[in-house]
C-alpha cells in the first residue's frame, strides 16, 4: 500500500493478474484498488522503468497522482503558519481528470488522476505579530512566505540499444519520469502590508493573473486572513 504522508506522484494502472511481475524487491510498489485494478509506483514515485518484456501487461498509460492538500500547521495569539499544494490546469482552473476517486479506503479524500500535464502551485506562509508596548495597538505586522508555480509533465525515455534491435523503439526498454518546468517563483518578507495584494502584483507583473483564483485558494488554506 502507498503511504499517505509520502504518496507517489506517478502511478500506472495494472490489471491485478499482472502485479506479481512487479514485485516490491525490484523497487516497485503496489496498492489494490477496488474495481480488479493495482496501481503500481516505483521508488519515491518520480520515474517507473519498465522492461520490454512487460510493456504488454501495462494496458493503461502513466498518470499523475494528486490532491489538493495543506492546512495551517502551528498557530498561538502572535503567529499563524501554513502549506498549501493546490494542482491547476495552464489556465488557472481545476484540472481536466481522467478520474477522481480515494484511493485509502478507511479515507474519504479525493485524489485526481491527471493524464499527462498539470500545474502545481506550492506555497508556504507565516503572520507575526510583534507587540512594542502595553498598547495592543503599538504593534508590527510581519508576513512572509514563499510560491512556486511549476509545470509537472511525464516523459517518456526510450533506452539506447547497441543491438540488432537498435532500430526497433518498440524492443527497448522504456523509462516514464515526471519532468517539473518553474513557471513562477517569489518569496516575501513584507511589514504593515497585505500578502495577498503583494502576490496579485506579481503575478500580474508577470502576466500569469489566470492563476491568481488559485493562489487565492492556496492562501486561504496555509491560513491567510485577507
Amino acid at each position: 500500500m502507498f503511504d499517505l504522508k509520502h504518496p507517489p506522484i506517478l502511478v500506472v494502472p495494472i490489471a491485478n493478474q499482472h502485479t506479481a511481475s512487479f514485485p516490491e524487491k525490484a523497487g516497485y510498489r503496489q496498492h489494490e484498488l477496488l474495481d480488479g485494478k493495482t496501481l503500481l509506483s516505483f521508488g519515491d514515485g518520480w520515474t517507473f522503468p519498465v522492461p520490454v518484456r512487460k510493456k504488454a501487461m501495462l494496458s493503461e498509460p502513466p498518470m499523475l497522482l494528486v490532491k489538493n492538500t495543506g492546512g495551517v500547521t502551528s498557530e498561538s495569539s502572535r503567529a499563524r503558519s501554513g502549506y498549501a499544494h493546490q494542482f491547476v490546469d495552464e489556465n488557472g482552473s481545476d484540472p481536466e481528470c481522467v478520474y477522481r476517486c480515494s484511493i485509502f479506503t478507511d479515507i474519504p479524500d479525493e485524489w485526481m488522476f491527471i493524464s499527462d500535464t498539470v500545474n502545481a502551485i506550492w506555497l508556504q506562509f507565516t503572520s507575526q505579530n510583534q507587540y512594542l508596548g502595553d498598547d495592543a495597538a503599538d504593534m508590527i505586522a510581519y508576513q512572509y512566505g514563499k510560491l512556486i508555480i511549476m509545470n509537472l509533465s511525464i516523459v517518456t525515455d526510450i533506452a539506447p540499444s547497441m543491438d540488432r534491435k537498435a532500430d526497433i523503439p518498440e524492443m527497448h526498454d522504456i523509462q516514464y519520469r515526471v519532468c517539473d518546468r518553474q513557471v513562477f517563483n517569489t518569496s516575501w518578507n513584507i511589514t504593515d502590508r497585505d500578502t495577498g495584494s503583494f502576490l496579485a502584483e506579481s503575478l500580474t507583473a508577470q502576466t500569469l493573473e489566470r492563476y491568481r483564483s488559485a493562489v487565492d485558494i492556496a492562501l486561504a488554506r496555509a491560513g491567510y486572513r485577507g
